[in-house]
């Protein structure tokens, strides 16, 4: 993803994001507010995930298409309004 200058950034210090455990990223989420978080992880893909407080993206794409499609959801209008 840094190739097409896609960085990840997290707003709030001790909270690494190697090794993070799936079941720890919903209240993180919740947490920091109006972020957006990309995953390729079907897992993430339920409804009873969705809240106002955060944008989560299942991508369903081959990884080396996961940027290619992050900057598409980006750069989309609708992404604009929401912040």
């Amino acid at each position: 993803m840094r190739k097409h200058n896609i960085y990840a950034m997290l707003a709030l210090s001790g909270y690494p994001l190697s090794g993070i455990k799936d079941e720890d990223i919903i209240p993180l989420l919740h947490r920091l507010r109006w972020v957006t978080f990309f995953t390729q992880d079907e897992g993430f893909f339920q409804s009873a995930l969705c809240h106002l407080a955060y944008c989560l993206v299942w991508l369903d794409v081959r990884a080396d298409d996961a940027a290619y499609y992050t900057r598409l959801f980006l750069k989309h209008p609708l992404t604009n309004a929401m912040r």
